[in-house]
């Protein structure tokens, strides 16, 4: 039995399309698992800093995102009032304490 190498890169553009809309990572943390390049992100910590960017941007919500945000909180919301989704998801999301990524939402 042989181990497995684990080669590690960062990816200076990824974008992950995994959440129903897309997301653009810059310098993405990516891992070589059998011959396989996979993102290296934890995904509660990745779920977390794009519904943080996604309070912070200066954009309109989309149908996708606010079914994300839905989903992600179990919880509804009135999608004519993105300023209440994203008062909502700030107060309910502590960024300060895990690790921040250069997370774009298109």
């Amino acid at each position: 039995m042989t181990c497995q190498t684990f080669d590690d890169i960062a990816i200076r553009d990824f974008t992950d399309y995994s959440l129903g809309f897309t997301v653009k990572i810059k310098n993405a943390p990516m891992r070589k698992i059998r011959n396989t390049w996979a993102l290296d992100i934890n995904r509660e910590i990745y779920i977390k800093n794009v519904l943080y960017t996604i309070a912070n941007a200066n954009i309109d919500l989309t149908e996708k995102q606010v079914t994300f945000i839905y989903q992600y909180f179990n919880r509804s919301f009135n999608k004519d009032k993105p300023k209440e989704i994203k008062d909502f998801i700030l107060s309910n999301i502590n960024i300060d304490s895990i690790k921040r990524y250069d997370i774009a939402v298109l």
